[in-house]
């Protein structure tokens, strides 16, 4: 197993810092980078949540945006939403 050294930057904030930085966390070749800009309300819930998992905002944000994922790809979810959509039409056309 070869061992890579870490990039100059990463070093560098490590010795400031005085924190190692955890390699298996670091990104990879094939890992995207999404910035996005949230309300200060919102960023602090986040980070209530990531204190409560002891994660770093980012690790919680990637946990929940794939927990969201796999709970729209779920079946049931595409059920549920077709009956909501039935109702809200029903409704409609009611009124």
């Amino acid at each position: 197993m070869t061992t890579q050294r870490k990039p100059e930057l990463i070093d560098w904030l490590e010795r400031e810092t005085g924190k190692s930085l955890d390699a298996s966390a670091a990104a990879s070749a094939n890992d995207r980078h999404v910035s996005v800009r949230l309300p200060t309300a919102l960023y602090e819930r986040l980070d209530a949540i990531a204190r409560s998992h002891q994660e770093t905002v980012s690790q919680s944000i990637r946990r929940l945006v794939g927990e969201a994922l796999d709970h729209i790809d779920h079946p049931d979810v595409a059920a549920l939403d077709t009956a909501i959509s039935a109702l809200q039409n029903l409704r409609q056309r009611s009124a």
